[in-house]
């Protein structure tokens, strides 16, 4: 596989993610209820439900986003297509602030709250927590599948 074809791939991974820890709080949840009494297992399970029904929130930008780097990425080098990546999360947190003010303004008719601000700034850090999280991930699973020869060298 070409570095290129795999940079486009790894946007699906978001989504991949939410399946895996959908599934992960379904079968937590329903087959092992003891579960919340481990502590680290415990903690997996808030992370996975922050991640999983942040899809509310963060599932029309990433979609948004996605389909952008996918038409932009066409017919450029993985140097390119990497830098891109590297400031994804901003751009995401961006995006998700936007939706936030629209959202805001939808709901009340009379602007933003006062606290809109300390809203925006959680958000904006909490895309980018999350974002340079899975940039990570993808790059760890990147730098894994070319020392397999899975993906051609540079």
């Amino acid at each position: 596989m070409k570095p290129e074809a795999y940079a486009r791939l790894s946007l699906i991974f978001p989504y991949a993610l939410w399946v895996m820890l959908a599934g992960f709080m379904f079968v937590a949840r329903n087959f092992f209820p003891a579960i919340e009494n481990v502590p680290v297992l415990s903690g997996l399970i808030t992370i996975s439900f922050l991640y999983v029904f942040g899809i509310l929130l963060w599932g029309i930008p990433y979609t948004i986003l996605a389909f952008c780097l996918w038409l932009w990425s066409r017919r450029k080098p993985a140097g390119s297509i990497a830098k891109a990546f590297a400031v994804a999360p901003w751009i995401m947190s961006l995006l998700v602030i936007g939706e936030l003010a629209i959202l805001s303004q939808m709901d009340r008719h009379t602007g933003l709250s006062s606290d809109f601000g300390d809203t925006a700034l959680a958000m904006m850090w909490y895309c980018l927590l999350y974002g340079y999280g899975i940039v990570g991930i993808v790059a760890a699973i990147y730098k894994l599948l070319q020392s397999r020869n899975f993906i051609e060298l540079e």
